[in-house]
């Protein structure tokens, strides 16, 4: 693998170590969409503030990550618009205009019987994709859609900073290189991580891993 190049995005956010994680990324040049839930943007506002002044795009991440699925369509409106002005707000209140209006589902719950207008809201109100390049082909069946999906899972949320064991991590890390060093070559990745209070030293071990080999972190055009 030489240079595999990799959207950074980052989900659940802002936890009790988003700020530590975010300083970690920007001194090490890295750029990622941040998707935040609007109930930890409301706890940690001042986080998330610091987050964008140093350059991190915020997306919306629903206000609480519950399932769409599980949810009336109403409740799910609620769920994006809500944390849509809690964004604006966050943006209006440092003078930032804000870059473009990203999301993504909780879970990857895409609503089951009501994605169709839940997709039709989003764009409604402004949601839609940036411009990614050469991406992996895993994406394209969502490269049409209004909200924001992946096309690597690092799976870092199965780690447990109690009580993983190294195995564990071992075997999850072997999996991830395995997918970096495809000589076949599927084009960029978005690759998703999560920032999880539980998961914070594996946040950094798998990062750290990434650096180590070689890979170059990008942003998409913001349209």
């Amino acid at each position: 693998m030489k240079n595999k190049q990799i959207y950074l995005t980052i989900d659940d956010g802002p936890g009790k170590d988003f700020t530590d994680k975010i300083d970690y990324l920007y001194h090490n040049k890295i750029p990622a969409i941040l998707f935040c839930q609007g109930l930890l943007i409301k706890k940690r506002s001042e986080d998330v503030k610091r987050a964008i002044k140093s350059g991190y795009v915020i997306g919306n991440h629903s206000y609480d990550h519950k399932s769409f699925s599980k949810l009336k369509i109403t409740e799910v409106y609620k769920q994006i618009s809500r944390t849509d002005k809690i964004i604006n707000n966050v943006y209006a209140s440092l003078g930032i205009k804000r870059p473009i209006k990203l999301f993504r589902f909780p879970f990857g719950d895409r609503g089951g019987v009501n994605e169709v207008n839940i997709i039709k809201y989003l764009k409604k109100l402004g949601y839609k994709q940036p411009e990614y390049e050469n991406l992996s082909k895993s994406y394209s069946v969502y490269s049409n859609n209004a909200d924001c999906y992946y096309s690597f899972d690092t799976e870092d949320w199965s780690l447990d900073n109690a009580k993983c064991k190294d195995k564990q991590y071992t075997k999850l890390i072997t999996k991830i290189n395995r997918r970096l060093d495809d000589k076949k070559g599927t084009g960029r990745e978005i690759m998703l991580i999560h920032d999880h209070d539980k998961t914070t030293k594996y946040f950094y071990k798998i990062i750290k891993n990434l650096q180590k080999k070689g890979v170059k972190f990008i942003l998409p055009k913001f349209r």
